[in-house]
């Protein structure tokens, strides 16, 4: 099984590599600390809201919205694969 990092745990390293309080980061994507401390545990996936919301509050230094929402489906997939290999003993084929 290959190993699997959801995307809000970049989200949170950013945020501390940057020094910005996680309650500024939260005002600034208008969303609640908790909801942000979700993501950034990987509680909760980053829909296409949120990740317009990361770029508004970080700028697109760090990744477009698509970015954000591709690398949670990304994480999502090979959760799926993971599970498969997991109940079956073999790796699912994922089609592109």
């Amino acid at each position: 099984m290959a190993k699997n990092t959801h995307p809000g745990f970049r989200l949170r390293r950013i945020i501390l590599d940057k020094g910005i309080q996680f309650q500024r980061v939260a005002e600034a994507m208008a969303v609640t600390k908790p909801t942000l401390s979700l993501i950034t545990t990987g509680k909760q996936k980053i829909t296409p809201p949120i990740a317009l919301a990361i770029v508004k509050a970080l700028g697109e230094e760090y990744g477009t919205a698509w970015d954000w929402a591709v690398a949670q489906i990304a994480y999502d997939m090979q959760e799926l694969r993971n599970a498969a290999a997991a109940k079956s003993g073999e790796p699912m084929e994922v089609a592109a």
